[in-house]
């Protein structure tokens, strides 16, 4: 009886990570919610797994609705109050994913979770290798980088867009390195290269280059360096657009005094909003009010189908962030890469939920990753790449990401804990 529920769970964890990460939108929503509740009364369980982590989503989730009651503001109306319940109902969503992944997690084998994650790279390479083809054929080129610099924007997988595919290869190919599963870490390695994210890459580099000056030996710190190298090579030949990319965008422009990189604007512009006065300081805009998925959703620029009379801007938001992502932005040439992306979690928790925010997520959210920390061994430089990567975009309103974050994360602590046991 208990092998026919452990199968079950397998299928149904295969299945629920395939729907949370599938590409198209509005299959991702309706697969969180009907996964995720389901995962809720479907996997038995009478114990809270990980229970300081659903603390801070807990908080989150009564702060951005509790904004609902601030009928004192001058632009309170309908649309704010929508917009208010869909930053709620988004935090409401990762928290029921974060419980169902952590019973799943408690229930199963590490055998069982390590044969699903495997399972689920195969099948992602296999969208990959039939992506690239399709690339080659069109671009009539066994290199398709070579004559499109945004080739590798079509290198999705099974996932929204590239970019998360790049940063889910990532968590693979530390977990396979660490694993000793050398073929399939070089195979994810490969095609994070494929995906040209530069941005992503370039943290995911930097992060593994310092992680291996303060923790890895000597010879270990040589093979990374060479293989660093070995890389930029690669991309030279395949893509020479996307390394003249991060030479102008990523580099230049960072420091640039003129015409600088909107992202870092979009950074000063949040620590101007937080020092401007005590309540910004200590609570930030409020969900939805100055920097996220949903402030830019219900603007009404970021997507085609928010409704026109729900739309919804801020008074910070739409005199900061908005200034720098918007129709008219777009509408030049060159302005939409991701050094021009005003999107950060740091400029969400910073800008929208102020010190208490940044409190809340170190104390509870980081709560296990740092009490375990001497204990982890992929786990450690999982955390730091997602830390890095929170530079990028609002990952916490993505799913995907932090779903495989805390897969990656919370067996790592499970590993060493059962090793105790």
């Amino acid at each position: 009886m208990r092998y026919n529920k452990i199968k079950l769970y397998k299928i149904f964890f295969f299945v629920f990570l395939f729907g949370v990460s599938i590409g198209n939108v509005i299959l991702q929503f309706s697969s969180i919610v009907l996964l995720g509740f389901t995962g809720l009364f479907f996997i038995k369980s009478n114990k809270i797994f990980f229970p300081i982590k659903d603390v801070f989503y807990t908080l989150m989730i009564f702060i951005s609705f509790i904004q609902i009651s601030f009928f004192f503001n001058n632009d309170y109306s309908l649309n704010y109050v929508i917009n208010s319940i869909t930053a709620t109902f988004l935090w409401v969503l990762m928290l029921v994913c974060s419980v169902v992944v952590a019973r799943l997690l408690k229930t199963l084998s590490q055998n069982d979770v390590e044969q699903i994650l495997i399972g689920f790279f195969k099948i992602n390479i296999l969208f990959i290798i039939i992506q690239y083809i399709n690339l080659s054929i069109e671009h009539f080129s066994l290199i398709p980088f070579l004559s499109s610099m945004g080739a590798g924007d079509f290198i999705k997988g099974i996932f929204t867009n590239s970019s998360v595919n790049m940063i889910i290869l990532s968590f693979y190919s530390i977990y396979f390195f660490y694993t000793k599963n050398i073929k399939f870490a070089i195979v994810a390695l490969l095609c994070i290269s494929l995906t040209t994210y530069m941005s992503g890459i370039v943290l995911f580099l930097g992060t593994i280059l310092i992680f291996a000056f303060f923790y890895l030996p000597i010879k270990f710190k040589l093979r990374i360096l060479a293989g660093v190298f070995a890389g930029f090579l690669l991309f030279t030949i395949i893509s020479p657009k996307n390394i003249e990319y991060v030479k102008t965008n990523l580099t230049k422009k960072l420091f640039a005094k003129r015409d600088q990189a909107r992202k870092i604007v979009s950074f000063e512009q949040t620590m101007e909003h937080a020092l401007l006065d005590t309540p910004n300081f200590l609570f930030g805009a409020g969900a939805g009010k100055f920097s996220s998925r949903t402030a830019f959703m219900t603007a009404g620029e970021y997507v085609s189908w928010y409704p026109e009379s729900l739309v919804y801007a801020s008074d910070e938001f739409y005199s900061n962030h908005f200034q720098l992502w918007n129709e008219k932005i777009l509408s030049r040439p060159y302005k939409d890469g991701t050094a021009n992306q005003p999107f950060s979690f740091y400029n969400k928790i910073i800008g929208e939920y102020g010190l208490i925010g940044i409190v809340l997520f170190i104390l509870f959210y980081l709560y296990y990753p740092i009490k375990s920390y001497k204990h982890l061994t992929y786990g450690r430089l999982v955390l730091f790449l997602l830390l890095a990567y929170f530079i990028l975009d609002y990952w916490f309103e993505y799913f995907t990401v932090i779903i495989f974050f805390e897969i990656f994360m919370y067996s790592d602590i499970l590993r060493y804990k059962n090793e105790e046991a």
